[in-house]
């Protein structure tokens, strides 16, 4: 995994896999003792359809790869369960095809609703603390294009022994699980004042202490951290080493950690 486009390349890659599988899959339906002549040239024309999205996608796949995606080996094993099992859906559309339909169908929008709602970790800035001149402490969200916003929420430290906890949750998958795999995502999940909670307010409610800026980090794994392997993170930052007018930035690593800059 050392060249550009890998997820690309991975994802044209299994997709070459599945395309090819569909295409076999037609020309075994066209065996089948009761086809008729007309089912038969449909299932041949569906499987050159097939092919012809295959080499396709292989084509890309080499192209966005510089030809360096052939000899990642741990892909063909999931590559070729994939090609299995689309033959089968597609020789036996009534008793394997729907099933797979259904069975693809929760496996995506359990992902959208779990992996791709999450920011990718890019080693980015995520939350600025900056204490004024007053003793006043703003957090606000890093925003990608760099602009600073209005403090997305303040509070005054009751003392300089006050100290803010900053827990971060991260979710990855091996490289070689297609969409969401090789990619870190990740969010700020909580902010505490020693043990008071900033960020979520969860005594008013979940979005009434965010804010607009600020909404973008009101993400939780909930019930989906039970089938998702979930890693937490944790930072903290003395108030007293926190000078008026000075600000930090938590930075988000690409394996899951915080720290500051």
């Amino acid at each position: 995994m050392d060249f550009e486009h890998y997820s690309t390349a991975r994802d044209f890659f299994y997709l070459s896999a599945l395309l090819l599988g569909a295409g076999l899959g037609c020309i075994l339906h066209r065996f089948r003792k009761k086809s008729t002549t007309h089912s038969k040239n449909m299932s041949i024309t569906a499987g050159l359809c097939f092919f012809s999205g295959t080499a396709a996608a292989l084509t890309a796949a080499v192209i966005f790869s510089d030809w360096m995606i052939l000899r990642e080996i741990p892909l063909y094993h999931l590559m070729g369960i994939l090609a299995v099992i689309f033959i089968l859906a597609f020789r036996f559309p009534g008793a394997a095809g729907f099933p797979l339909l259904l069975v693809s169908g929760i496996f995506i929008v359990l992902l959208a609703s779990t992996c791709l709602r999450f920011p990718v970790i890019d080693d980015s800035g995520q939350v600025r603390v900056t204490k004024d001149g007053k003793g006043l402490i703003h957090v606000q969200p890093v925003l990608p294009n760099g602009e600073n916003p209005v403090p997305s929420f303040s509070f005054e430290p009751s003392g300089e022994d006050d100290i803010l906890e900053f827990r971060s949750v991260c979710i990855s998958f091996p490289p070689e699980i297609p969409l969401i795999g090789g990619v870190s995502r990740g969010f700020i999940a909580e902010i505490r004042n020693n043990n008071t909670v900033l960020y979520p307010d969860t005594t008013a409610g979940s979005n009434s202490s965010s804010g607009p800026a600020f909404g973008r980090y009101n993400n939780k794994p909930g019930i989906m951290g039970l089938f998702f392997p979930f890693r937490e993170a944790s930072e903290k930052l003395e108030v007293k080493k926190l000078f008026p007018g000075a600000s930090l930035t938590l930075f988000f690593e690409k394996t899951g950690d915080i720290h500051w800059r």
